[in-house]
Order: C-alpha cells, then sequence, then structure tokens
C-alpha cells in the first residue's frame, strides 16, 4: 500500500503527542479506513518500542505489546462491537468496569469503541460518563465511517481524526485478481478495503444481473420478490444491495446526461463510459438510460436516499427491498 504523505497521515497527531507524551484520553477516527487506523493507534501505544518513519512513529509489530494486539489477546486492550445491530448499554458498563483498574502490563490501557453510530440512546450516554471523567491510565478509540448522528456532547469530547479513504491505486493493489471489480467494491465498500476484501463478488453479480433483468421481465413482481428474498435475509446482502443499486442509479444517471445533454448527440458510450462505476454493464446502462423516465428516476433516488439508515434501524428489510424495486421496474417514459 501506497504510504500517505506525514502532513496527512491519519496517525500524526496521535505520533506527536505520544512522543510529547501527552496523549488525548479519547480519539474519534472517521473515514473508510477508520477502523484501520484505530487499530494501528492502538498498537502503536501499546507497542513497547516504537519506530520512526517519515517522522511519525510506528508500533515495531515485533514486541509483545504488539504481537498481543494484533492478535487480540493484550490485557490491557478492550474491544467493544455492535451486539448484533447495536451496541448496547451493558457493553459499556462492562467496559467501565474493565477501565477502572489499573493496566497489567503496561503504562496504559486503550479502549477501541467499533461503530460508534451504533450506540443506543442509553449506551451513548452512559459512554458520555466516561469520557468526561475518564481514568488516568485509559485512552478511548471510537471508530465510526460519519459524525453524523453521534451526539454533540461526544464530538466535543474527543479528537477527532479524519481517515481519508484509499486511492483507485491502493484499492487496486489490495485486491490482487479482480482488478475489473475494484471500482464497483470501492463504492460497495465505502472505500474500506477491508470490508471490499469480504465482499462475495459472485453474490455482486448475482445481484446485478437480478436487478438489471427486472427491466426486460415480462412479469416482473415475483422476479421483484425472488430478488427480495435472496437479499432482504441477511443486513450485510441487504446493505451490499443498496449499494449496489446506487451505483446502477448513478450510472443511469451519469448516461441519461452524455446521452441527452452532449454537444454531440452522436457520441456514443465509448467516450464516457469509463466514467461509469459498473463500466462492464454500458451497454444495459444505456439502454436502461434511454427507457427510464425522469418520474421513475426520482422515485428510485428518493427511495435509496436514507435507506441505509433505515436498514441500520432494524426496519422490515423486506418491505424495504421490495419497494426499492417496485420503483426500478416501473415507469418507462
Amino acid at each position: 500500500m501506497t504510504a500517505l504523505p506525514p502532513h496527512i497521515h491519519p496517525l500524526r497527531f496521535l505520533s506527536q503527542a505520544l512522543a510529547k507524551d501527552v496523549i488525548a484520553h479519547a480519539y474519534l477516527f472517521s473515514g473508510p479506513r477508520a477502523g484501520h487506523y484505530a487499530r494501528l493507534g492502538a498498537r502503536l501505544l501499546l507497542c513497547r518500542s516504537p519506530g520512526e518513519r517519515d517522522g511519525l512513529l510506528f508500533p515495531c509489530g515485533t514486541c509483545t505489546g504488539c504481537t498481543k494486539a494484533e492478535k487480540g489477546i493484550h490485557p490491557d486492550m478492550n474491544v467493544v462491537e455492535p451486539d448484533g445491530v447495536a451496541i448496547k448499554i451493558g457493553q459499556i458498563r462492562d467496559l467501565q468496569r474493565a477501565i477502572s483498574f489499573p493496566p497489567l502490563e503496561g503504562a496504559r490501557r486503550v479502549c477501541l469503541l467499533g461503530d460508534a453510530r451504533s450506540m443506543t440512546p442509553e449506551a451513548s450516554n452512559a459512554l458520555l460518563k466516561t469520557l468526561e471523567e475518564p481514568p488516568s491510565h485509559t485512552h478511548l478509540m471510537l471508530v465510526t465511517a460519519s459524525t453524523r448522528g453521534l451526539l454533540p456532547t461526544i464530538l466535543s469530547r474527543c479528537q477527532l481524526i479524519k481517515c481519508p479513504p484509499p486511492t483507485p491505486e491502493e484499492f487496486l493493489s489490495a485486491l490482487p485478481g479482480r482488478p475489473q471489480a475494484s471500482r464497483l467494491l470501492s463504492f460497495i465498500s465505502g472505500g474500506d478495503m477491508e470490508k471490499a476484501r469480504d465482499i462475495d463478488l459472485e453474490l455482486v453479480d448475482e445481484i446485478r444481473q437480478g436487478i438489471l433483468s427486472l427491466r426486460s421481465s415480462p412479469r416482473p413482481v415475483p422476479d421483484v420478490l425472488r430478488l427480495s428474498d435472496l437479499v432482504s435475509g441477511d443486513r450485510h446482502a441487504t446493505l451490499v444491495f443498496i449499494r449496489i443499486m446506487k451505483t446502477i442509479l448513478r450510472d443511469v444517471l451519469v448516461a441519461r446526461h452524455h446521452l441527452l445533454k452532449a454537444m454531440d448527440p452522436g457520441r456514443g458510450p465509448e467516450a464516457w463510459g469509463d466514467l461509469l462505476v459498473n463500466q462492464d454493464l454500458v451497454d444495459q446502462v444505456t439502454e436502461i438510460a434511454t427507457g427510464l423516465g425522469t418520474k421513475a428516476l426520482d422515485a428510485l433516488a428518493e427511495t435509496l436516499d436514507g435507506a441505509e439508515a433505515l436498514v441500520e434501524r432494524n426496519i422490515n428489510r423486506g418491505f424495504l427491498v421490495t419497494a426499492i424495486l417496485l420503483n426500478w421496474t416501473e415507469g418507462n417514459g
């Protein structure tokens, strides 16, 4: 992976704070690779002999602190992940009990809180008390894809560390053997390379083909229900479906713009096809762009807007997916 310049590296503030021994009690890592950099930051704080590279401190990777943290067995590292779809108040209370004790092997205890936005209101309020009066030996690292939805009082008590998305070159190098899919996977995963590696490309292809075939299906309702059954039974599959649907809608809008607004109406997809996310579906996208009406596109965009947030709030996924697909099949003018 290409190294980020020191002046924009997410760990620059943490590295400087560690060098000066003025580490904050709470950091909020935000962005597509927030989890990656938060784990790297946790290992840095637990490392017994950090090394310097390009003016920044990094974990050595070989000491007992690094190896135990990497394996998830470090006694001074506490990790809280969503229990189902949310981090619950019981988990925060367990964390508070754990951090009330001093560290066992080093000078500090590190707590990783994954997907901070998933905290229930009760969990958020309980964590706020810890952020207001943190134990002197404890450092919390909250992870979130976006700061939207977090309590302003939590935001104000954390140092924000923005984690930039990977470049296309980084994505390509991180997904060997799948160069044609790297652009699509980047969009589906929200720029998170670790999530991209876990995405089932066969499922992606099945969903895409199912979506496209609905536009020409003589009996779309049974096909809508079959595709809905495929993707609504699992939360992850539903989110992948919504993001695929968004990429297809985006591509249709791009194609429609160039087909209708180009100064040279005869200019074909070869002039703008590389702007698409689904570049291997340029012919199908072009056909849909000429057949799907503005009213249907607007309805679909409205249904997709906020769809992921509805999934996170545990809405009935089958109803949501079916509504999206019905909007997709309606309106040809």
